[in-house]
């Protein structure tokens, strides 16, 4: 089993996260563009609260529908509440809530796994890759359930990283780009970097000995 293979299996049966009791459900669509929504620290490397916690945890254990049905809705920010009450009457300590933050931003981190994509350099539609403005999530979505023909619920629900890499499958076997790891992206800049320092040193040592290349123009040190 190769690498892809192995990323892949864990993008489409990813671990499960337990967070207060809470079994959180696979990172989603949904939970991206509803902490988004909320701002939430765990997006970024902000500092997050107590209360962020419990939002973040509320949002990771529900689907796209259960969010939508008690979006803003008293209901939600009770169930929450009574979960800040019964933390605090057993005596929640700092320490402990801390481990719990780090143990989120995890579970988030794994939700944004994807395969690195080599993009092709010609873009239109014979390269499968066109430029659009879109934001990432609305142009995931849109891409899955277009060439997919998934629902709404499917995109939004399913996890994230498997989203990920039916979208990147779909550019690759249109030619648009090649699915690759980050090393090996490096390596080709390298290389193409070499080979670029390379040439600029041949035209270099050329101008020197006032040899002229071929598709320059003739000037003080080139040949006329």
């Amino acid at each position: 089993m190769n690498n892809f293979e192995q990323d892949y299996l864990e993008a489409a049966l990813p671990d499960f996260t337990v967070i207060l009791g809470k079994r959180l459900l696979p990172f989603s669509l949904a939970h991206w563009i509803t902490l988004t929504r909320l701002k939430s620290p765990f997006l970024d490397d902000r500092h997050a609260t107590y209360r962020e916690l419990l939002e973040a945890v509320w949002i990771c254990s529900h689907t796209y529908e259960d969010i939508i049905r008690r979006w803003g809705a008293p209901l939600a920010n009770l169930q929450i509440f009574l979960t800040h009450l019964r933390f605090s009457w057993l005596g929640f300590r700092p320490v402990p809530c801390k481990k719990r933050i780090e143990f989120m931003r995890v579970h988030i981190t794994r939700g944004f796994n994807r395969p690195f994509l080599d993009i092709n350099p010609v873009e239109g539609e014979s390269s499968g890759y066109t430029e659009i403005n879109s934001p990432v999530a609305q142009t995931l979505l849109v891409h899955l359930m277009e060439k997919c023909n998934q629902s709404l619920s499917q995109v939004m629900n399913q996890p994230l990283p498997f989203s990920y890499w039916l979208s990147s499958t779909l550019i690759e076997k249109s030619g648009g780009a090649k699915i690759t790891t980050i090393e090996e992206i490096i390596r080709n800049q390298n290389e193409a970097e070499e080979a670029m320092a390379k040439i600029e040193a041949q035209l270099a040592e050329a101008a020197k000995k006032g040899i002229k290349v071929r598709g320059q123009r003739g000037g003080p040190h080139g040949v006329s």
